[in-house]
């Protein structure tokens, strides 16, 4: 038996918190077959944006000795989150827990299914990476902004393993300012980037993503959506026209 490659990825994320508010933004470029209309980018109801780095659709297939297709089957972590972001109506404080129950309990039985016994396959196309996806989550619980990813790792062997939740310093005084990657690294000095204002910011991002594309082209291109999150709740500044 072997297993088929049918995995579209998509990689940048980026989350830039601001003493006048915090931006989560995305791509749009998808692997296999390429597009440039991947959604990486969801809000999640008045209180949060949620993003989805590495691999975005399965389709892999699993055919016998003589190459004939014996199963196959979609795994599409776009849809599961586009499906959360619909129905969520949370202040964002639960959001982690809820992605990681939702898609784990997705994602294990579909890993035992295409993944098991053929981990020796799915780990040569993943690069080097030992983590299926990941999903940041910029939230804003009361007067508090707050960053957190959700990973689903495996193990070097290729087993799958309970997601990890990771949350970052919490900008309760209202004056941090970073930029933080998920997915492709870009290389250089973030730290003397401007981000005094709305418009700063979105030059910013746009030269981000540019340096992102230049690296990795195949992975990193496309329109780019940017949600924002400040005292008044979460809402939209960029986004592409076949959104929901």
């Amino acid at each position: 038996m072997s297993l088929t490659d049918g995995y579209s990825r998509g990689t940048l994320i980026l989350a830039v918190r601001t003493p006048h508010g915090a931006y989560l933004t995305a791509d749009s470029r998808l692997t296999n077959p390429s597009t440039d209309s991947g959604q990486k980018l969801f809000k999640c109801g008045e209180h949060a944006f949620i993003g989805l780095t590495g691999h975005v659709i399965g389709r892999p297939s699993v055919s016998s000795i003589e190459g004939r297709i014996m199963y196959s089957g979609v795994l599409n972590i776009s849809e599961i989150l586009r499906h959360l972001s619909a129905i969520y109506d949370g202040d964002g404080s639960d959001l982690p827990e809820r992605i990681a129950g939702l898609v784990f309990r997705i994602l294990e039985p579909w890993w035992r299914l295409f993944i098991a016994n053929r981990e020796e396959e799915f780990i040569a196309s993943c690069a080097g990476s030992l983590s299926f996806c990941e999903v940041p989550v910029l939230s804003r619980i009361g007067a508090i902004g707050r960053l957190s990813v959700v990973r689903f790792p495996f193990s070097p062997r290729g087993e799958l393993l309970p997601p990890e939740k990771q949350t970052f310093d919490d900008n309760a005084d209202g004056d941090l300012e970073e930029i933080r990657p998920f997915g492709e690294s870009i290389a250089g000095d973030f730290a003397h980037l401007p981000l005094g204002d709305r418009a700063a910011v979105l030059d910013t991002v746009s030269i981000l993503y540019q340096v992102g594309t230049s690296t990795h082209p195949h992975t990193v291109g496309g329109p780019i959506d940017i949600g924002f999150i400040d005292d008044n709740g979460a809402s939209w500044i960029v986004r592409k026209k076949d959104l929901p």
